[in-house]
């Protein structure tokens, strides 16, 4: 940890890639619970830690990433990453649908984690949809409270994009999560669904 930032690193493989990803949504998840939004970066290169010392070029790229590109709250995929996680994944394992679980595109091209995920299991469900309810209050009282602070009602204005993209597909008999109109939300899945099928299924 160092000023209000902290540094993760895995091996630069499948598991080490995968880990990375739901530890991180993990940490989102249960920051939303207190109320605390989480921006951040991942990318990959050169990179020594020790107890005391962090010396890593993947650390400056990631650190630039969430200064100037990440700007919501959000934690974005280095394109090299993306590439690197997709090319790691063991025969058999259907990149579709590993890659689109856990991550989104958004309409700015960038590619993120998608914490709130797109497992379709009952218990999963129901956590979502807590997660769902106090993420919509958030909002909600954000709005209110910051009214005329601009860059605060931007990352809100984001934070419901995702938030509806959400509900409508993974919550949508919870129609009263959904916050004022679910318009365009401009994501996208990371992989297009192939083009005889019309929507990528999600694992039980």
């Amino acid at each position: 940890m160092f000023s209000d930032c902290i540094c993760t690193s895995a091996p630069p493989n499948y598991f080490g890639y995968q880990w990375t990803m739901l530890n991180l949504a993990s940490i989102q998840k249960s920051l939303l619970k207190h109320r605390i939004l989480l921006r951040g970066a991942i990318s990959i290169g050169r990179h020594y830690q020790s107890a005391s010392l962090i010396f890593s070029e993947a650390l400056v790229r990631a650190y630039q990433m969430e200064s100037h590109i990440a700007m919501h709250p959000r934690i974005v995929l280095d394109a090299q990453l993306v590439s690197r996680f997709m090319e790691s994944l063991p025969d058999g394992e259907p990149r579709e649908v590993m890659t689109n679980i856990l991550l989104l595109r958004d309409s700015d091209n960038q590619v993120f984690i998608n914490y709130h995920n797109l497992v379709n299991d009952s218990e999963t469900n129901r956590n979502r949809e807590r997660n769902l309810e106090i993420e919509r209050d958030l909002i909600v009282q954000g709005r209110a409270e910051h009214a005329d602070d601009f860059s605060i009602m931007a990352k809100l204005a984001w934070l419901e994009r995702y938030h509806n993209f959400v509900c409508q597909r993974m919550a949508s008999s919870r129609q009263d999560l959904i916050i004022g109109v679910a318009d365009d939300h401009g994501f996208q899945m990371v992989v297009p669904p192939e083009r005889h099928n019309n929507e990528i299924q999600p694992t039980k």
